[in-house]
């Protein structure tokens, strides 16, 4: 994961820093003036490299919400803007459908069908930035669902409270859950 946010600051670094050398050449010359690649080059080299690790300070915080989905157990996540979810059915679920479903509108990131548990997440669209996840475990004995949705930014919680939404009106709509 290191190795994917090093090329990823690496990769913003240089497009910022030619696309500022490049504009700032752009305007010096329909300026007419004369170009200065020295000062230009310094410019945008502690530019790009402000901007950059202003970048990769923000998407730090989903750094560790990433690796929680990605990693292969079931279990809950233990950050501190969680939301809660309770749903007790009168039926067994079918939890391969429920996957299905689930596939439908989310990615998911793991499934355990012996302990009846999915993370995933919605997909990443422009609207939402990083999007939200969710955590759902079955349990067969006491026939209740439980679900946690988290954002993956910390400053997007409403995309994790829509999420919990979502998931409780699928549940209701497609599992005769009362």
């Amino acid at each position: 994961m290191k190795k994917i946010w090093i090329r990823l600051w690496l990769f913003f670094f240089l497009v910022f820093w030619f696309v500022f050398v490049g504009l700032h050449i752009l305007i010096d010359e329909l300026r007419g003036r004369e170009i200065d690649f020295t000062g230009i080059n310094f410019v945008g080299f502690f530019s790009s490299l402000l901007f950059c690790s202003f970048y990769l300070m923000i998407n730090n915080t989903v750094v560790s919400r990433s690796k929680y989905l990605e990693r292969k157990d079931a279990e809950k996540p233990s950050f501190e803007d969680v939301y809660v979810s309770l749903i007790d059915s009168s039926t067994t679920l079918d939890f391969n459908r429920l996957k299905k479903e689930i596939a439908h509108k989310w990615i998911i990131t793991f499934s355990d069908d012996k302990a009846y548990v999915l993370k995933f997440r919605s997909k990443m669209s422009f609207s939402q930035l990083w999007g939200a996840a969710a955590w759902l475990k079955f349990d067969d004995n006491t026939a209740r669902i439980q679900v946690l949705c988290f954002s993956l930014h910390t400053n997007q919680k409403k995309y994790a409270k829509a999420m919990l939404k979502e998931i409780e009106e699928k549940l209701y709509e497609n599992f005769n859950i009362e």
